[in-house]
């Protein structure tokens, strides 16, 4: 069995900071400047590919918090519907 390691946490201005979600936050940069320096490559204008590129990052984690609400905490979108 692998054992469970406690992920470490940052107190920064009061706001806990979890590795996971900096990690998370550190690859969607990464991807973002990947795709953008890439685009002109494959005849894509920069902008263009930005502008689709964060559309994809805003409806992505917009839509995974709709998924994480209904699939795993539905009685929280009982108590508040725009959780």
């Amino acid at each position: 069995m692998i054992p469970y390691v406690p992920h470490p946490t940052v107190e920064v201005f009061g706001y806990t900071l979890q590795a996971f979600r900096v990690l998370a936050l550190l690859a969607i940069a990464v991807q973002v400047e990947m795709t953008v320096r890439r685009a002109p490559r494959v005849g894509i204008a920069r902008e263009v590919a930005s502008a689709l590129v964060i559309w994809a990052v805003v409806i992505g984690l917009v839509s995974a918090h709709v998924f994480d609400v209904v699939a795993y905490r539905p009685e929280v979108l009982w108590a508040d519907p725009l959780e």
